[in-house]
């Protein structure tokens, strides 16, 4: 039977928690001593200084008892579940149990974290009881309690609100109204709130002296009731400490999966009564955007909105999808400084193929599709170049650089990680081995979410999600015959997410559209190159990023290079929108670099408030690139 393991948080503590644990396993205990400089088990059993309550006591100790138990369980013999999830603080004793890093770090990292948090300034949570979440929703947006913040949505009618401290004793009449209990937690902090963002990048700088290994076990994450990525999920984790902890959403998609047994690792069965309570009541699929929308709504207000010429500029490269025959042929024709530095392009790439790209892509008939590997790679490469160095001549400067799959071996140039040449041999080398060691397969965008896409298609060896572009907008990669089979089912009359009869007058089809793309780019139909590439990779001296470079692999901000990240990010998921809000975006002017616009496109539609969105496009496939280039560049001038 599938069976999901819960760790608990903070609250589940008490004086006496693993004793038996503890007599069984002496060695971890000694090394649980030496991490923190303290007795263990004296905390956990007498607590003589009356301290366990503290965070930053609470908090290792909490996640050691966990951890502990996980253990002892495996040693008797169980069997590993089949999903895990832990509640705040107890997500670190969740991906413990699936192999994220080993006790000691864990420890550490907690330890870290209590401490940050025991010294966060001064604020205050409280429990509203009774009212559903949309409720609470609007009456802290009708409210003059713009301070305060949804920190846990625990159950349907159990949500916990964090702010300044006044605001949260004041707040108190505001829901009392309304028929709700109102319960004051014991905290020194605003946990899980805006407040806790400066505690959160305090944390990921610790955190970068750990390695956090591939996950075994899939993990639902706090922040987006989603699983996390099975590598580079650290972001994730540093969101947790300021992000909200979905857990009625977390649990309201897991039955939704499939699963039904619950079972509590760690002290008390706090966990356990909210998910009996869960299964009565889980979560209505309209709530699930309520909080994100609330936080958008929030985070708008406190942000001012800056003129383009005041913001720092971001130049955001595309990938396979985004070509096709023609592209920029308008700029190539008509404006010098693009035709000088495409064919300087060129030049370079018929000394490696002895053909020309620009002939390609300008002299091909533009109906055709550009999906053939060896031109369609170095034209996205060369084409994005051109266009940055057209930028650079206009005096447009970049300070930031983000690319999506193949777009981040531009960035990578751009960022001056490598020169051109070596990222166009790069490039190049790829398209070879694809063509001549990897199985066809194709890839399709869908406009649908993670959950729907889950109940409608389910898990096949032969499609992967290849990324996710914005909440409504999938990446698929897989078998050519399959995604079409699944592109045709897509297009039958769903209702609410379910298959339904043609009749209803409420039913829609998912559009789909198939890529031109000849591979199965982030999926595991594409490992028979990653030797011979990683050999390949090898070979290059990789430099720091000059500026800022954004991954779509990491969703984070890449401080060195290895052949093995460079690999990832055309083999793993890419998870752009993502990557996108982990930036300031209100700072930045975000410049699409595609042939397409898509990117600007992508933006606008994934981020919560697109007010305080400034996304240029330069080129596009329907003409007048000249105008529009003239425009972004005057703006951003000025």
């Amino acid at each position: 039977m599938s069976q999901v393991f819960v760790f608990p948080g903070q609250g589940s503590q008490h004086v006496g928690m693993g004793e038996a644990l503890f007599e069984r396993y002496p060695d971890w205990v000694l090394i649980a001593d030496e991490i923190l400089g303290y007795s263990i088990v004296e905390l956990c059993l007498q607590d003589p200084n009356g301290v366990l309550n503290q965070t930053q006591y609470t908090q290792p100790a909490l996640f050691f008892v966990s951890a502990l138990q996980y253990h002892d369980y495996l040693q008797n013999g169980g069997q590993q579940p089949d999903y895990l999830a832990g509640h705040s603080l107890g997500e670190y004793a969740a991906l413990y149990a699936a192999g994220a890093f080993d006790l000691a770090t864990g420890l550490k990292l907690v330890q870290k974290r209590g401490e940050l948090m025991a010294q966060a300034p001064k604020g205050a949570m409280a429990a509203v009881m009774s009212l559903p979440l949309e409720q609470v929703v609007t009456t802290l947006q009708g409210s003059q309690f713009n301070g305060i913040d949804i920190a846990n949505i625990n159950s349907r009618e159990q949500i916990i609100v964090s702010g300044l401290f006044d605001d949260i004793g004041a707040a108190e009449s505001l829901f009392s109204e309304q028929g709700a209990r109102y319960v004051p937690l014991k905290v020194s902090a605003a946990f899980h709130s805006r407040y806790m963002a400066s505690v959160a990048t305090e944390f990921a700088e610790f955190a970068k002296q750990f390695a956090f290994k591939p996950l075994q076990l899939p993990v639902v994450a706090n922040v987006t009731a989603r699983p996390y990525p099975e590598q580079d999920y650290f972001p994730l984790l540093q969101q947790q400490i300021a992000g909200s902890v979905l857990w009625y959403e977390s649990v309201s998609w897991l039955l939704d999966q499939g699963y039904k047994e619950f079972e509590e690792i760690g002290p008390g069965m706090v966990l356990s009564k909210m998910v009996r309570t869960i299964k009565d009541t889980p979560m209505a699929k309209s709530q699930l955007n309520l909080l994100e929308q609330q936080r958008a709504k929030q985070i708008s207000e406190q942000r001012p909105v800056l003129p383009a010429s005041q913001r720092k500029n971001l130049l955001m490269f595309a990938g396979q999808g985004s070509q096709y025959f023609g592209m920029a042929q308008e700029l190539y024709q008509y404006h010098p400084e693009f035709k000088r530095q495409l064919e300087l392009c060129d030049q370079a790439f018929i000394e490696l193929a002895g053909y020309s790209l620009i002939d390609e892509i300008y002299q091909s008939p533009a109906s055709d599709e550009f999906d053939y590997l060896a031109s369609s790679h170095p034209a996205i490469y060369c084409v994005s170049y051109a266009l940055y160095q057209t930028l650079l001549a206009e005096g447009i400067k970049p300070d930031a650089v983000l690319g999506h799959s193949l777009g981040e071996f531009v960035a990578a140039t751009v960022a001056g990680v490598f020169d051109f040449t070596t990222g166009l041999k790069l490039v190049v080398k790829q398209a070879q081995l694809l063509e001549q060691k990897a199985e066809k397969g194709a890839m399709m965008s869908v406009m649908t979410d993670q959950q729907t896409w889950q109940r409608l298609v389910g898990q096949r060896p032969d499609v992967y999600i290849a990324g996710v572009n914005h909440q409504g907008n999938l990446l698929i990669s897989g078998d050519r015959q399959a995604l079409s089979q699944i592109q045709a089912s897509l297009s039958s009359t769903i209702t609410d997410g379910q298959p339904t009869h043609s009749q209803s007058i409420h039913s829609q089809s998912i559009h789909s559209q198939i890529l031109p793309v000849q591979y199965a780019f982030h999926s595991n139909a594409i490992k028979a190159i990653e030797s011979e590439y990683l050999a390949e990779l090898a070979k290059v001296e990789f430099n720091d990023p000059a500026i800022a470079l954004h991954s779509c692999l990491s969703q984070a901000q890449v401080e060195q290079f290895t052949p093995e990240h460079l690999w990832q990010v055309i083999s793993e998921p890419v998870h752009f929108i993502s990557t996108v809000n982990a930036i300031d975006i209100g700072q930045f002017n975000l410049i699409d670099m595609s042939a397409t616009g898509s990117l600007a496109s992508l933006v606008k539609h994934g981020v919560g408030d697109s007010r305080h969105v400034k996304a240029f496009t330069l080129i596009n496939q329907f003409g007048r690139n000249r105008e529009t280039l003239q425009q972004t560049v005057e703006l951003l001038a000025d």
